[in-house]
């Protein structure tokens, strides 16, 4: 069964333009895994606070897998100073 992650986070003020400098390197890669299906990242047009994440897996044992991948915890660990 598909596994569909849908998440809206929120960014401190001023941050958006250094998450778009390296967000584009983890989506690339997660959409190289295998089960992957979909993965978007959106910032918003209205509010430059806020961004929306979309992800579509063949399988949960596959988003397992992409939580634990080089690329993705490089990618949170580079987000998480820049979250409200």
């Amino acid at each position: 069964m598909a596994v569909v992650v849908a998440v809206k986070y929120r960014l401190k003020p001023g941050k958006r333009d250094e998450l778009l400098s390296f967000v584009m390197d983890n989506v690339v890669n997660t959409r190289n895994e295998p089960g992957n299906l979909a993965y978007s990242h959106y910032p918003s047009i209205e509010d430059e606070q806020e961004m929306f994440v979309y992800e579509l897996w063949e399988e949960q044992k596959n988003l397992d897998d992409h939580i634990r991948m080089p690329h993705y915890v490089e990618f949170a660990h580079k987000r998480k100073p820049l979250l409200e």
